[in-house]
């Protein structure tokens, strides 16, 4: 009826959308690894912050060594 030109690109289209699913779900398992390895380090984040402050004389030596002690880092 309509020469098969119909169904001549149909493959096309289904080898695109099952590269795109494919495409998405290797992003989405990535967005989720990325999250967990920021969330592990966000502890040695917060101490490098800190050692930096406290290098610059943003802050002193008593509140360094307390705050040290908050997050578990004596």
């Amino acid at each position: 009826m309509y020469g098969g030109f119909g169904m001549g690109l149909g493959w096309i289209f289904m080898v695109l959308f099952a590269v795109f699913v494919i495409v998405a779900v290797i992003y989405f398992v990535r967005y989720l690894s990325t999250r967990e390895e920021i969330k592990d380090g966000r502890d040695e984040d917060a101490v490098e912050i800190l050692k930096r402050r406290f290098a610059r004389g943003e802050i002193d030596r008593s509140e360094y060594e307390e705050r040290m002690k908050l997050l578990g880092k004596d």
